[in-house]
């Protein structure tokens, strides 16, 4: 068997996705190929032993998430908790913590929320730190599920680490109680380090040396996080494989110097390693490179027959195994499969018979290939630059700014007051400011990434299957002509399936959930034209200084981005604002910042309002094209199949009924948008255009009870309605007249807050369209 457990944890991963997986048809097809590769390697102890590996991990995975459930009573008010302090963040007036309830011999885990009431407890708070365990008073609130398509779930996240409560706190009480068990010591001494770090270092010294040796990125910003996502070099925030083997080396050469036999090494790396792990917190990667290490040292204390495949593997086999859930995770995926891309290429004939310049560049080619379904899927986009960005960046960090950043926590540590580390901190910093600015330059590159959209099913297949035809070419005995013409043909292939989601021919119209505002997605076939219809808008209140967050929530990039990228788009051509009100256009300002917008419309109305003029005039980007539809053009073309219709008057006083209301098709049914007109524009539509059929209609205002008359209703006479509004709104929409009014005449509703997310998706050869909420399917016949 030696050699062969690779096929082992590669037959767990399976089962482990095949378990949890929604849709099982086509990875039990998977399954059965596999199958067909084990048997014609001729082991029938290797088939034999697969077979039960997939039983065992498909029970533990399915008894995992069988027995994952809250312990927790709803109506529980009062809590004693042990807190995990390096999990404590405050940002402005939030505090927040990860803590573990107790009772008798039940424990779980749950995410505590508390809303500082001043400025003085703030303070104490950061001076005091929090105490190991806390007395709390407050009330348990459910996760917020997935409101979007292809959007983060964050209930289904939290569960995956056994969290099921939020806890929203009234007051946070400290107690006396210190840490008992040795475990929770240990991962206490990780809080007591970071502590530590903060009171003796500053600025980038600090955060850096919390990231890179503590592996905690807590102060690090949101902005310099999405430069280094952008450019495909994110991975080097987190310790990985590469800062282990560093630290292995580094302590390995210190045994080697205070005269530690090599045969007592082992047992002090295994040591040292194992209390390092709790010191960064056993990240997914910290756990991967430390078990490997352990590995290697047991077979050097025991002369185990174990090869590097092999304890890849075994270490693959004991992470899966400790927690089956983490194969949903972006950074398991990436961290154990590049780590046996290392692993097989260093066994391979043909690499190691290059120069170490053509093998640090093929190695990065690899790099990149492996990671892209990866990335594809979880990012729906890839960064052009990430090959030369990993190129540059990554000897920067591992030969440069790894080593002075521990270099810097001894010198801190040791000599805090001295002008020599006042020095060093200083030349530090600004080493990392002109790193992070040379990374914000790379950001400004045109066309720095290219989006593909969620990819189908059939994509990804041609996807993955290329990646490993490129392997195959890369080994075989091939001449250099036939290997030139074979990556040739796959690289076809490759971008056949990487513009997928472009060249298909279907249209798509996404009512986008953005909460109590309006958002619609519309998006044509092959390569035309798209539109955002309103940006919706999160109301922000006045607040002092300190209450103010450095990380707010932002609609652009937590929802509209993510939600526009993962059906394919890099750019929107028209951005249609309906009228100034800020849940329809809050979001203005950080889209023409964040996102390309070739040219905003919208009415002389609407750009009168001075909000709408500050959010145009914010930001250093490019500024889209401006076209004002005057009441005169009324109606006006927008394509050959959407018009305005709506406002064909200037003298309106009320800004909901200034609303641009737009009608045409979309696929081939008929659709009606009307923002937020109330009862008497309805009635001047009716006047108006006396024969207006409609198969979809957006309804007004929310579902406000101003809007969406009965005569209006029976003129249109559409087959359904779709509603914006946001879960549990102050305003209570919609008004449970207007969704009655609806119901009577056998309209089908569809509401955000109730079903979130909305889509239709047309193909050129059917009639009708396929209707999508977040939690169901159907055809519409």
């Amino acid at each position: 068997m030696r050699g062969y457990y690779v096929f082992l944890a590669l037959s767990a991963c399976l089962a482990v996705i095949v378990t949890y997986a929604s849709s099982k048809t086509l990875l039990i097809f998977f399954v059965f190929l596999w199958l067909i590769r084990l048997f014609f390697l001729k082991n029938k102890q290797l088939v034999y032993l697969s077979l039960l590996i997939m039983a065992l991990f498909s029970w533990r995975a399915f008894s995992l998430d069988q027995n994952n459930q809250s312990q927790i009573e709803e109506a529980t008010t009062e809590f004693y908790l042990s807190v995990k302090r390096d999990t404590v963040k405050i940002d402005g007036d939030r505090l927040q913590f990860e803590a573990q309830w107790e009772e008798k011999s039940q424990k779980e885990s749950v995410m505590v929320f508390y809303q500082l009431a001043t400025e003085e407890e703030k303070n104490d708070c950061l001076k005091e730190g929090m105490s190991p365990y806390v007395y709390v008073t407050g009330e348990l609130k459910q996760p917020g599920n997935q409101r979007n398509f292809h959007q983060f779930d964050y209930r289904n996240y939290l569960r995956r680490q056994k969290i099921h409560w939020l806890l929203e706190a009234d007051q946070v009480y400290r107690t006396n109680r210190d840490y008992e068990r040795v475990v929770d010591k240990l991962r206490d001494l990780r809080y007591q380090i970071l502590n530590l770090v903060d009171r003796k270092f500053a600025g980038n010294l600090a955060t850096y040396i919390k990231m890179l040796l503590f592996s905690d990125r807590r102060d690090l910003s949101d902005e310099v996080l999405l430069d280094f996502q952008n450019i495909g070099i994110i991975h080097i925030l987190s310790i990985s494989g590469m800062h282990i083997s560093f630290y292995i080396h580094l302590v390995r050469t210190l045994f080697l110097r205070l005269g530690v036999t090599r045969e007592r090494i082992p047992f002090l790396m295994m040591t040292v390693l194992t209390v390092y792990g709790f010191l960064a917190g056993w990240g997914t990667s910290v756990f991967r490179a430390i078990f490997q290490s352990h590995f290697k040292s047991l077979r050097s204390l025991m002369n185990l027959p174990l090869t590097s495949h092999d304890i890849w593997a075994v270490t693959c086999l004991t992470a899966l195994w400790i927690n089956p859930y983490l194969i949903f995770s972006l950074g398991f995926q990436l961290s154990y499969s590049l780590s046996l891309l290392l692993i097989l290429l260093s066994g391979t004939p043909q690499f190691n018979r290059l120069s170490n310049l053509k093998q640090s560049l093929l190695l990065t080619v690899f790099i990149n290939i492996v990671s892209l379904p990866f990335i594809i899927y979880h990012n729906f986009e890839f960064p052009w630059l990430s090959f030369v960005a990993n190129l540059v960046i990554i000897p920067i960090f591992s030969h440069l700014i790894l080593p002075a950043s521990l270099i810097g926590f001894f010198l801190g540590w040791l000599f805090h007051s001295s002008i020599l580390f006042t020095l060093y901190q200083s030349i530090f910093n600004q080493i990392i400011q002109s790193v992070e600015a040379f990374i914000h330059l790379l950001n400004d590159f045109p066309f720095l990434t290219f989006v593909t959209g969620r990819l189908s099913t059939f994509s990804m297949l041609i996807l993955i299957f290329s990646m490993f035809f490129i392997f195959w070419i890369f080994e075989n005995k091939k001449t250099y002509q036939e290997k030139i013409f074979s990556y040739f043909l796959v690289g076809l292939m490759m971008t056949a399936a990487l513009t997928s989601e472009h060249w298909f021919p279907k249209t798509r119209l996404v009512v986008i959930d953005v909460g109590q505002g309006d958002s619609l997605l519309i998006k044509g076939p092959f390569w035309q034209e798209s539109f955002l219809i309103d940006t919706g808008g999160i109301f922000s209140y006045p607040a002092e200084k300190w209450q103010s967050r450095e990380n707010p929530y932002q609609l652009t990039d937590r929802v509209l981005i993510p939600v526009m990228k993962s059906y394919g788009l890099s750019q929107v051509d028209q951005l249609i604002l309906t009228h100034s009100d800020h849940d329809h256009s809050g979001e203005l300002a950080n889209l023409i910042n964040d996102f390309e917008i070739k040219k905003i419309v919208m009415s002389p109305m609407t750009l009168e309002n001075e909000n709408i003029q500050k959010q145009l005039l914010t930001g250093n980007k490019k500024r889209p094209q401006l076209e004002l539809l005057d009441p005169d053009q009324i109606p006006y073309s927008l394509t050959s199949q959407l018009k305005v219709i709506w406002p064909s008057e200037s003298e309106i006083d009320n800004a909901n009924n200034t609303s641009l209301v737009i009608y045409g098709k979309v696929g081939k049914e008929w659709w009606l948008f009307t923002g937020d007109i109330e009862a008497e524009i309805e009635e001047k539509l009716v006047e108006k255009y006396p024969h207006l059929p409609v198969d979809n209609l957006k309804v007004s205002h929310h579902g406000s009870q101003t809007s969406t008359l009965s005569e209006f209703v029976d003129h249109i006479e559409p087959s359904r309605a779709l509603i914006s509004a946001g879960q549990k709104n102050r305003y209570n929409h919609p008004h449970p007249e207007v969704v009655d009014r609806l119901n009577v005449r056998g309209i089908e509703v569809f509401q955000t807050n109730k079903h979130g997310s909305i889509a239709f998706t047309y193909f050129l050869n059917k009639e009708h369209a396929i209707i999508e909420t977040v939690h169901s399917k159907e055809e519409i016949e």
